[in-house]
């Protein structure tokens, strides 16, 4: 098995819908660098943000490979602790919302930015996934969250990363003694 990433997003937006509060400076949330993304949750329980999209991956994966695990590991924060949950952590294809959500009703940590892996190498997130799929710039990770209690929280997002798992038929390897 081979893998590529973890790879981070060069275009990141806010996506309006279902979310009641925007996320303030969404190009934060394409590097691993202590800057964040925030979405200042003080609605209420249960107050949405809008989604955070992020996408530009620039994955290479070779086309006979078959994908075998997908990994989207966010790097994020709230403010006040027990405060923030996610409400969708999805995939998105070419552009396209895909339906599968790994979004946990689990408590993001504070005060520390702290990693969360969602998806693993061998979770393909109920879909089929090609390398054109994953090497296409429309590829990414979308995420809303929301506040869980009363008390207005800032969720903050450092990161959003995608790690790719795949295999190559043998055929397919190089003879050259070079690796991908």
């Amino acid at each position: 098995m081979a893998t590529s990433g973890p790879k981070f997003a060069t275009v990141a937006a806010t996506v309006e819908g279902t979310g009641l509060v925007d996320w303030t400076n969404p190009n934060n949330a394409k590097a691993q660098d202590d800057v964040s993304a925030t979405a200042t949750l003080n609605s209420g329980a249960g107050t949405p943000s809008f989604e955070l999209r992020l996408s530009g991956y620039n994955f290479d994966i070779p086309a006979t490979a078959t994908i075998v695990g997908i990994t989207a590991t966010i790097r994020r924060t709230c403010s006040v602790a027990s405060t923030v949950k996610d409400i969708i952590v999805g995939l998105i294809r070419a552009g396209v919302v895909e339906a599968t959500n790994k979004g946990v009703a689990t408590s993001w940590p504070s005060p520390t930015l702290t990693d969360r892996a969602y998806g693993s190498s061998t979770d393909l997130w109920s879909a089929a996934w090609t390398p054109s799929d994953v090497n296409d710039s429309g590829f990414g990770v979308r995420l809303q969250a929301r506040s869980s209690s009363g008390t207005p929280s800032e969720a903050s997002v450092d990161s959003i990363s995608i790690t790719v798992d795949y295999t190559v038929p043998a055929s397919s390897l190089p003879t050259d003694g070079k690796s991908w």
